[in-house]
């Protein structure tokens, strides 16, 4: 199966943080090349974005939902995040991100102080990708 996918994670870079570990947060999140991570900085912010294409760009995602076990959350959050026909968002802990952990949060609550990593992804089959990322399961196990 090859799913066509386009993957933004960004998230912001307050002044009390070092580029190198939030940069490190994102690269343990989505596999992309260390050249698609940049820092982008306007008059009032400041936030790091890694962008990739493909499946392989969401293998340590992929890898990471069934290490922690937790593909039945992940997908209902994959689902609740689609946004019209082709684009699916989600948000992500940046301090469990940078020890290479899943911790899913909201946009807008005080569960990421510094700021959460947006992941967005955009497809022409968002429900198949969500199959890929996070299959159907029942009581743990994946079902075929």
């Amino acid at each position: 199966m090859n799913i066509e996918v386009k993957v933004i994670a960004r998230t912001p870079l307050l002044p009390t943080e070092s580029v190198d570990k939030v940069k490190i947060a994102l690269l343990n999140m989505v596999n992309v090349d260390a050249e698609n991570v940049h820092l982008e900085e306007t008059d009032d912010h400041s936030e790091i974005i890694a962008s990739g294409e493909g499946q392989n760009s969401l293998k340590k995602l992929h890898m990471l939902f069934r290490e922690k076990r937790i593909l039945g959350a992940a997908r209902r959050k994959l689902r609740r995040g689609i946004r019209g026909n082709d684009r699916i968002y989600f948000y992500l802990n940046k301090q469990a991100a940078f020890v290479g952990n899943v911790s899913f949060v909201d946009e807008f609550t005080n569960e990421s102080p510094l700021g959460p990593i947006e992941i967005e992804m955009s497809t022409n089959n968002p429900e198949e990708l969500i199959d890929w990322l996070a299959p159907r399961t029942k009581k743990g196990k994946i079902i075929p």
